[in-house]
C-alpha cells in the first residue's frame, strides 16, 4: 500500500534548500556576515554566558546572510 504525501509541496527541494538550508559560506563571506559593526558588538557582549554571546553572534551572522531570524 503506497502512503500519499499529503503536504502540498510548492518548492523544490534545492528551492528548499536554498531558502531553509545552512549557509556554506566561503572565506570572503564569513569576513562579509561576520564582521561585526559597535552596535552589534555591545549586543553580543550583553548576553550572559559565552554560550549566548556565541549564539547571538551566529544568529546575527545568519540573518545577514539569509534574511530569517530563527
Amino acid at each position: 500500500m503506497n502512503k500519499k504525501n499529503k503536504r502540498l509541496s510548492i518548492l523544490s527541494h534545492l528551492e528548499e534548500f536554498a531558502f531553509y538550508g545552512l549557509p556554506d559560506f566561503e572565506q570572503a563571506q564569513r569576513h562579509k556576515y561576520f564582521k561585526f559593526e559597535p552596535e552589534e558588538w555591545k549586543m553580543i557582549e550583553g548576553r550572559s554566558s559565552l554560550c549566548n554571546k556565541v549564539y547571538y553572534a551566529i544568529q546575527i551572522g545568519y540573518f545577514k546572510a539569509k534574511k530569517h531570524f530563527f
